[in-house]
């Protein structure tokens, strides 16, 4: 993922009880992070969902590309 690409819960992402408020929504990408381990760089990422006035954090495996 890169900054800018529009992104929205995967499968995974909505069966967590934690991303309740991002179900249904879309969301940009702002910040590709790299987290505390440089063995997984890209998968802390920083979106804006629809809807939301803050920015929220997100694992890579809670996302997936909007079509």
């Amino acid at each position: 993922m890169k900054v800018g690409d529009l992104v929205r819960l995967s499968a995974y992402g909505e069966s967590l009880t934690c991303n309740y408020n991002q179900r249904g929504r879309l969301g940009l990408v702002l910040e590709v992070d790299a987290p505390l381990r440089p063995t997984h760089l890209g998968t802390a990422i920083t979106v804006r969902w629809s809807g939301h006035d803050a920015p929220s954090f997100q694992v890579r495996r809670d996302l997936k590309h909007a079509k």
